[in-house]
């Protein structure tokens, strides 16, 4: 694994493959902002570097969330390679969303038409 990179890609899943080169600021639990202690580091990296269990992380989101999630894993990727396409595909079916809902937000979002 590359320093500030991580994938989501396991054996039974693929995902995005996400660059961190430009990291949001996290919460801070040392009381200055944008200052995380490095427990709160390492516990990211922790989780990043986990495999997404794709299936079970769609069955996870509340009910009536559907869409967002859907709609911001969308808003975060180009959508121009199979991975990328596979991984909504699957994320769609988890999150029970229509073909029909699926091509709204593509269109909503400016982004490629979802794959077959």
């Amino acid at each position: 694994m590359q320093k500030n990179t991580f994938s989501t890609t396991s054996a039974s899943t693929t995902g995005p493959d996400v660059n961190l080169s430009n990291p949001l600021p996290l919460p801070s639990s040392t009381g200055k902002p944008g200052q995380p202690s490095q427990e709160v580091i390492n516990f990211i990296r922790a989780e990043f570097a986990k495999p997404l269990d794709l299936r079970a992380f769609a069955w996870s989101i509340p009910l009536g969330l559907e869409e967002k999630i859907y709609a911001l894993s969308l808003s975060v990727m180009e959508v121009d390679t199979r991975e990328e396409s596979g991984y909504l595909s699957e994320l769609a079916h988890g999150l029970r969303l229509s073909p029909e809902i699926c091509r709204q937000l593509h269109q909503q979002l400016g982004a490629r038409p979802p794959g077959p």
